[in-house]
């Protein structure tokens, strides 16, 4: 049926009313004309459903074209975006600057500024990939249970920071976290600020390293909360451009060789009670 489809039942209300009081119930005649009536009703009502089941596809694709317009405006105008007139040499710059915050972002034991600013939009992941600096400054939080997945986050940034100097600040917790800093240590030619985090069982695990080179070393800070396991700075000894070392509520034993080149030693000293 067409949409210009009319109804093909009169139907007298007043009749059905006087029908239904009919002290004497309806004769053959009347059955048979009410059975007629009850058919092309039918008749009209599958037509209705037919139409509103159009009607509804019509509108169902009416929204889906809108969505698909709303959609194709936001592009349009994001590509109006002052961003998008920015020269590649600025923006490293910004996502560099914004990276450099280290607690931003933290995610499964690692902040993760520059992963964040790769997924934006393929510009973005290409300027992000091309910056090795953009990786080579980060936050890590090395700790029982620590996933396989976030072992291969730190290297992915190890491995895109290419050959910048490694800017680090490492939580580290309990003995069986030592595989990932571990890892870590195989990049130490390239530390050059290093900020640890350590809990006694990884004090011990540190103070049995040996044997690193840290040539680009300048700055170490450390810091604990607990005093029975004393930070062995020793493996520094071949760290010759360590100037700045900050021990902060950490009991450390000092190397003589590594003393002798401190230019800048904050040092906090807590009376026993």
């Amino acid at each position: 049926m067409s949409s210009s489809f009319r109804s093909s039942v009169d139907i007298d209300a007043r009749k059905i009313h006087e029908y239904s009081r009919s002290p004497h119930g309806l004769s053959e005649r009347q059955l048979s004309e009410v059975r007629d009536l009850v058919l092309s009703v039918q008749d009209d009502l599958g037509w209705y459903d037919d139409e509103i089941c159009r009607l509804e596809s019509q509108l169902l694709q009416l929204k889906s074209r809108r969505e698909r317009a709303r959609k194709s405006q936001q592009s349009l105008r994001s590509l109006l975006s002052p961003i998008h007139r920015l020269p590649n040499e600025l923006l490293i710059r910004i996502f560099v600057y914004v990276c450099q915050d280290i607690s931003a972002l933290p995610t499964f034991g690692l902040s993760v500024g520059p992963f964040y600013v790769s997924a934006v939009c393929a510009r973005w992941r290409l300027l992000a990939l091309s910056s090795s600096k953009l990786w080579s400054n980060f936050w890590v939080r090395i700790r029982s249970g620590s996933s396989q997945k976030l072992e291969e986050a730190v290297v992915l940034c190890l491995q895109r920071s290419k050959h910048q100097p490694l800017t680090l600040t490492l939580y580290v917790q309990s003995s069986e976290s030592h595989s990932l800093f571990r890892t870590l240590f195989d990049y130490s030619i390239r530390w050059q600020r290093v900020m640890l985090f350590l809990d006694s069982e990884a004090a011990r695990f540190f103070n049995g390293q040996e044997g690193f080179d840290f040539p680009a070393l300048e700055s170490v800070t450390v810091a604990a909360n607990y005093h029975d396991v004393p930070v062995n700075l020793d493996i520094f000894i071949r760290a010759p451009k360590l100037h700045t070392l900050w021990p902060t509520n950490a009991n450390i034993e000092l190397n003589s060789v590594v003393l002798h080149q401190i230019t800048d030693l904050m040092y906090n000293l807590k009376r026993s009670h």
